[in-house]
């Protein structure tokens, strides 16, 4: 991951939220950005995928994908799999609509494998940016810091900013709030303060 990569997608984050005319602690489905962002996203019935391949994509071989974007005319839409929860196809959205605003290039287009579309893969760094940044436009720091202060556990902050669990337990470990509390914490115990 580029140095300086977290702040800017926090910074990004908040952007997207204010362009929105959401406040930094609302929660931003993944649709609601889609339409910000003039993003199409479908699932493959509604691309017209064929019932043979649609048997496959959405049964036995639904664990083996998630979510792909394609381009026509340099626009870019995002399929996804709707048998996935609903908490999964937010993250698989913003991991998506992470790799547009970073403009990822992808190493390798695969086509065939059993898919009616390209999969692109992505290196090692693009995918962890995606990562980060996908889970930071979920729950970007400020509004954890606040929520975790208000005392939220994280099955209430995935209830909270609809996302999954573990990416609310993520955010609060990696993200340093964790650890900003608990110097606080700390300080307020040693000077006695409430």
């Amino acid at each position: 991951m580029k140095h300086g990569f977290k702040t800017w997608a926090e910074k990004e984050a908040l952007r997207l939220r204010s362009e929105m005319q959401l406040s930094e602690d609302a929660t931003l489905p993944a649709r609601g950005l889609a339409q910000h962002l003039k993003i199409e996203i479908a699932t493959p019935p509604e691309i017209g995928v064929d019932e043979k391949t649609l048997g496959v994509l959405l049964g036995p071989g639904t664990s083996r994908w998630s979510a792909v974007t394609l381009y026509l005319h340099k626009t870019p839409f995002v399929v996804f799999n709707p048998t996935h929860s609903e908490q999964r196809q937010e993250s698989d959205l913003m991991h998506e609509f992470a790799h547009i605003l970073c403009k990822h290039s992808p190493t390798k287009v695969l086509v065939g494998g059993g898919f009616p579309f390209p999969i692109r893969e992505y290196n090692k760094d693009q995918e962890e940016e995606a990562d980060w940044l996908g889970a930071t436009l979920k729950l970007p720091r400020n509004a954890l810091l606040s929520a975790v202060k208000k005392g939220l556990t994280d099955e209430e902050l995935a209830e909270q900013f609809k996302c999954s669990v573990p990416l609310a337990r993520m955010r609060r470990n990696r993200s340093g709030v964790k650890m900003q509390l608990q110097r606080l914490q700390a300080l307020k115990a040693n000077r006695g303060w409430n």
